[in-house]
């Protein structure tokens, strides 16, 4: 399974308001389950696997799925999903604006364990990754691919915190 389809930790409980029917005793704490829906059968095509394509029409236009709740839901919901998303955004265009990520030579993408270490948060388990900067062609405006920058490492997650602030403000 990805990364995408895992939630942890859980959800924030809560108790149910006066109006919620409950079926078991009043006061009871819930824990939403989040992955009920990200492995619900009747939502998504094929829920147990990483496929981008939920989210694209057949047109290829992006589509906001409502059974896509990574910042829960309701009045639970994450006060800063919107700084997070925008954040999000800008940190991966940069970097696939400036890099291009391949497997190392030998390995292919099938053969690539996405496999989380659990705890409380989900961490790639240390893996081989080759990355190459990308440059823009002299008058042509187009994305060419320039020596490989770093090679592969055991642990990129490691490099890349260290790394950090170079990529994101400091390449040329």
């Amino acid at each position: 399974p990805s990364l995408k389809l895992q939630t942890n930790p859980p959800a924030l409980p809560s108790t149910p308001s006066p109006n919620f029917v409950c079926i078991s005793a009043q006061g009871t704490t819930v824990y939403p389950l989040l992955t009920s829906v990200l492995y619900d059968e009747t939502e998504w095509e094929r829920p147990h696997s990483f496929y981008p394509a939920h989210f694209l029409d057949k047109d290829g236009k992006f589509v906001k799925r409502d059974a896509f709740m990574p910042f829960s839901a309701g009045h639970r919901i994450c006060l800063g999903e919107s700084l997070a998303r925008m954040e999000l955004f800008i940190f991966f265009t940069t970097l696939l604006q400036h890099f291009r990520f391949t497997p190392p030579p030998g390995v292919s993408e099938d053969e690539l364990d996405l496999t989380p270490r659990v705890g409380l948060s989900l961490n790639p388990l240390p893996h081989k990754l080759s990355w190459l900067k990308v440059r823009q062609l002299r008058g042509t405006g187009q994305p060419g691919v320039s020596q490989k920058v770093a090679g592969s490492t055991t642990n990129f997650a490691l490099w890349f915190r260290a790394r950090l602030w170079d990529i994101l403000f400091h390449l040329q």
